[in-house]
């Protein structure tokens, strides 16, 4: 990730990740493709990128897995299911800042989602409110309301995963939506004790920070529920 929010300087990391209803969490480096230094880009850099991104949608090979997850696989004694479905329970969870919810059966107190470096979501997203095409103001300030929950993409076992963004549900489908954010927010973020300087590849300074650098991204994450509310 590039704090400075620039597309074009991302830096990439894959894991292989494993995660119960039982609060284990483990997650295992797969590959971090090397950016070539003060460059935003290369063909070698995103030719790798491209290969990882490309395996990552693909299904595993069973037959020749890759090295960094056969431990995982001895440990858990992972196998391939021919009757995985990625649509598993779709739309049976549902999330917002005030907890998840299984069917009719919420949470009693607030849960968030969970994502790579055990990082934590805030709140959900929240817009403008309006009022005759006006957006509502209250002692000057803009009045902002959290959008509906976002369903999860797939459960299984007490785990929800959910895709937070731009899009919308048209025909129980996923569509990219311009105009509604829904799910949960991460802030990632890190401490900047003197000025910092970033150069391009002609040496002339394009941004310079002096403080906490912080970026808010919509990104998959996790839900666990609660085992209170896990069907016996």
């Amino acid at each position: 990730m590039d704090y400075s929010g620039a597309a074009g300087d991302e830096e990439y990391r894959y894991y292989w990740i494993v995660i119960s209803a039982k609060n284990e969490w483990v997650e295992v480096l797969h590959a971090a493709p090397k950016k070539p230094l003060n460059k935003e880009w290369s063909e070698s850099y995103s030719k790798e990128v491209g290969f990882y991104n490309k395996e990552f949608e693909g299904a595993i090979n069973w037959t020749h897995p890759p090295k960094t997850l056969l431990p995982l696989i001895k440990k858990y004694n992972f196998k391939p299911r021919p009757d995985f479905n990625k649509n598993e329970g779709q739309g049976t969870v549902t999330w917002s800042s005030k907890g998840i919810c299984v069917n009719d059966k919420c949470s009693k107190f607030p849960i968030p989602q969970r994502t790579l470096g055990k990082k934590t979501s805030g709140k959900a997203y929240t817009n403008f409110e309006y009022k005759d095409n006006e957006i509502v103001r209250k002692d000057g300030d803009l009045v902002r309301i959290e959008v509906p929950p976002v369903p999860c993409i797939f459960y299984h076992a007490g785990v929800a995963l959910f895709s937070n963004g731009n899009y919308e549900i048209v025909d129980g489908k996923y569509e990219t939506s311009d105009i509604n954010e829904i799910g949960a927010e991460f802030d990632f973020n890190r401490n900047v004790n003197a000025v910092e300087k970033i150069e391009n590849i002609n040496g002339e300074i394009v941004h310079s920070y002096d403080g906490d650098v912080i970026d808010y991204n919509y990104i998959d994450a996790i839900g666990i529920v609660p085992s209170e509310m896990l069907t016996k």
